[in-house]
């Protein structure tokens, strides 16, 4: 039995223990031989003039490994015991086991925005276009109605500092845009024992990589959607909180205090105070604000602190202060002190990116952020439900607007599956006289096939049919009413939405290390909205 005894350079061979020391010593310079000889047979140690022995390869890479302090014990996303955990089964009989030859992929691949946006190849650090966006008569941009009409044997104009009997001048209105690339990946990490494990089943690291691309187009999906670049602003905002209503969830509660955070597209803004509120069982919260609410928010968060101190939260697309007719527990409260998540500094669900630059961008603006914000063509905060009176009012509104301002001819409409239901609704519930609608059954060998649903509504401006797409990822209360193309020759805008990119998608494969195989997407570009005064969006929508 051998003990470990701690050797000096100075008494390597003095003392009491000193020939231990010598024995120690000669068995970890054996250790350490048999180690370099095995390096040397690899090709993995050098020796380089003047710096002598060097670590080449893969034990390069594991000395960079352990003195950055990655060990092997690092998690697998992909392992024996997830996504799918291994377990053991019996059978007691002689009997064959039975079970299906492939894995069966449950998860869907719509991602219908992405599908139609047209793709450019980019070069540099970002792209910049300009714009006309306005020429006098053109009654768009705010450029200046001029007066064709003149004397040429009347007063002279002054053209140039000269005066000449010519016609009025004409005014220009444009603009340029300069966007940022922006880094965009996702990561995968396959376990070595689960990747042989599976052998004669499934090819795991083939598996891994296919999910690594779909939930990358997800992830682009959900961001020319509702991708903000910037974070949710409160300055100059303020609110008080009161009893109100109807609720559910909350509890009878004394001078409990109320936090409130406004919702982007994305996420969360920071929390301010609403000040303290008494309620009763079944009651609400309702907020008076102070100040204006920014472009965008398509939600209020209501946070109410109860005894004990049990934190809980409603929310509703209502911006007017009404309150939440739901409340339900949560484990924290939001910070007041930092953005909770309402931009891309926060990776989609609230956690920080760390690595993040400070002041750098690390994201873009989507449709909704585009179609509520200073260049969108209509935005309406509605902050109610559809109307049941006048039903697809608010829509011909939008579309009247659309084609009056911009001559926009929009052709699709994104929204919640609730609001598309309702849009059936508003068929059936019609009133009577002019908003009276009629439903026709066809009666089958079968029976009669009941129900249906609004594939498409006519834009009563230009006589336009506009295709309704109910989207999994539109937030609630939202219908974006977008237009694909210019609907005029000579714009040299080949789409209204494009994304620009100088590495469009590539997959990395990393060295092993760690024990696992490790795979990332990458890409370095953005998302073009160059023209969203064609587009509009309806927002904070009770349906």
């Amino acid at each position: 039995m051998s003990t470990e005894v701690e050797i000096t350079p100075n008494d390597f061979f003095s003392g009491p223990d000193a020939v231990e020391k010598f024995e120690a010593l000669k068995t970890r310079m054996i250790q350490k031989s048999a180690v370099v000889d095995e390096l040397a047979k690899r090709g993995e140690i050098v020796f380089e003039k003047k710096a002598g022995a060097k670590l080449a390869g893969e034990a390069a890479r594991q000395e960079m490994l352990v003195k950055a302090g990655v060990t092997a014990d690092v998690i697998k996303e992909w392992s024996t015991t997830a996504p799918i955990a291994s377990t053991a089964i019996a059978q007691a009989a002689l009997t064959p086991y039975d079970y299906e030859a492939e894995v069966l992929w449950l998860v869907p691949n719509d991602t219908p925005i992405r599908n139609s946006v047209a793709r450019e190849k980019g070069v540099g650090e970002g792209t910049e276009y300009r714009r006309l966006t306005g020429i006098s008569n053109s009654r768009t941009a705010g450029a200046a109605n001029v007066s064709p009409y003149f004397v040429s044997e009347g007063t002279a104009n002054v053209t140039n500092g000269v005066n000449l009997n010519r016609a009025n001048i004409m005014a220009e209105v444009g603009d340029k845009t300069w966007t940022q690339y922006v880094e965009t990946g996702l990561q995968s990490q396959v376990s070595m024992k689960y990747q042989f494990a599976a052998q004669g089943y499934a090819d795991i690291r083939a598996l891994s990589h296919l999910a690594l691309l779909r939930s990358d187009w997800f992830a682009e999906e959900n961001t020319l959607l509702n991708s903000t670049a910037t974070a949710t602003s409160i300055a100059g905002l303020s609110a008080t909180a009161a009893a109100s209503g109807t609720g559910t969830g909350l509890p009878a509660t004394t001078a409990g205090a109320v936090t409130v955070t406004l919702s982007s597209a994305w996420g969360e803004s920071q929390g301010f105070s609403a000040g303290t509120v008494t309620v009763t069982a079944g009651q609400g919260i309702a907020l008076t604000f102070t100040g204006t609410i920014p472009a965008g928010v398509v939600a209020v968060n209501t946070y109410f602190t109860a005894a004990g101190p049990v934190y809980y939260k409603g929310t509703t697309v209502l911006t007017n202060g009404t309150t939440p007719t739901t409340f339900s527990i949560v484990s924290a409260l939001p910070s007041t002190s930092a953005d909770n998540g309402s931009y891309p500094n926060y990776t989609f669900g609230g956690t920080l990116i760390s690595n993040a630059v400070a002041g750098s961008v690390v994201g873009y603006n989507g449709m909704i952020a585009n179609f509520t914000g200073a260049n969108a063509g209509y935005t309406n905060v509605l902050n109610a439900a559809l109307s049941t009176t006048s039903p697809f009012s608010e829509l011909e509104t939008a579309f009247q607007t659309l084609a009056q301002t911009n001559a926009a001819r929009p052709d699709t409409i994104y929204t919640t599956y609730s609001i598309r239901g309702a849009f059936w609704d508003l068929l059936k519930s019609g009133n009577s006289g002019a908003t009276n609608f009629r439903a026709n059954f066809q009666l089958g060998q079968d029976g009669t096939i009941a129900g249906g649903a609004v594939a498409s509504v006519v834009n009563q401006a230009t006589g336009d049919v506009i295709n309704v797409v109910g989207h999994r990822f539109a937030q609630a209360g939202t219908i974006v009413v977008h237009s694909t193309k210019v609907p005029w020759a000579d714009s040299n805008v080949s789409a209204t939405i494009k994304v620009k990119s100088v590495v469009d998608d590539m997959v990395l494969d990393f060295p092993q290390m760690g024990m696992s195989y490790d795979a990332q997407t990458y890409g370095y570009g953005t998302a073009l909205f160059q023209a969203p005064v064609l587009s509009g969006c309806l927002i904070n929508v009770l349906n």
